[in-house]
């Protein structure tokens, strides 16, 4: 048997440590000298004591050491355990790298804001017809159907779809956005209770054309909103966000165009 300095020694662990397990029963002396206090400890400790460092270093805690080794938990319970905590770092694993992929995505934002610049001009949109749909969705992707159901409703209808497909966006909640989907249309069809058929007024826009992916059109919102800001602009009314070129006629999300108009007029 060994006192505890010499199986600290032996075990690479402090004598508080020692100290510490033996208090919350994880791996106690197989003996204490009554006279004199000193712990002594049994080579085949050693054993137990890896093990311990091997849970530990799987990420079990303390208490969950202690419950496995000091309730005779038999091999394939063990073995069985091992596997949901295989499972469980697994899981771990995969929500790190969700994470690091947002914070290398977060860079790559960061670099392209610097280097991004449009081009805004202000402009008179004339007044032209169209049909849309509107209604609140889970989020601000959350169109596809809305689409179908718009452009289904116009074919059925006779009129024929024209360039420049848009959607706005209004009042959003916790849970909720609304968002209202139009497509132009070359001549006036009976409305529903879910399509409205009705002219855009005429407006003046402040507007940017972007170039690439739908999802980097926030950087495109940004830069000009700060112009309208600088410039004495005030936003009117909602922006419309036309779809010019996208996946239903280009092979790839960079030769995408699209255009952000804001309404506006000066301050």
């Amino acid at each position: 048997m060994f006192k505890i300095g010499q199986f600290a020694n032996l075990s690479q662990v402090s004598v508080k440590t020692l100290r510490y397990y033996d208090d919350i029963g994880i791996l106690s002396p197989v003996k204490i000298d009554k006279h004199t206090g000193y712990r002594y400890y049994a080579a085949k400790q050693l054993y137990q004591l890896n093990k311990i460092f091997a849970f530990k270093d799987m990420g079990f805690s303390l208490s969950e050491i202690t419950d496995l080794l000091n309730n005779n938990v038999n091999e394939p319970e063990i073995t069985a355990i091992l596997h949901l905590k295989k499972a469980q770092l697994k899981s771990e694993i995969r929500n790190a790298n969700t994470k690091l992929k947002r914070v290398e995505d977060l860079i790559k934002q960061f670099k392209e804001e610097r280097n991004i610049m449009y081009d805004v001009s202000v402009k008179k949109v004339e007044s032209f017809k169209v049909a849309s749909y509107k209604e609140l969705r889970k989020n601000y992707s959350d169109q596809g159907e809305m689409w179908q159901v718009l452009t289904d409703y116009i074919t059925e209808h006779g009129a024929k779809i024209g360039a420049g497909c848009f959607v706005s966006y209004y009042n959003t909640s916790q849970n909720a956005v609304e968002i209202e989907v139009f497509e132009p249309i070359d001549k006036a069809i009976t409305s529903s209770n879910l399509i409205t058929v009705k002219d855009m007024p005429e407006v003046t826009v402040a507007s940017v054309i972007h170039k690439g992916s739908f999802t980097k059109l926030k950087h495109a919102y940004a830069y000009l909103a700060e112009w309208i800001e600088k410039n004495d602009y005030e936003i009117i009314d909602v922006a419309r966000e036309i779809y010019l070129a996208g996946e239903w006629n280009c092979d790839s999300e960079d030769e995408y165009i699209s255009e952000i108009q804001m309404p506006v007029k000066k301050c």
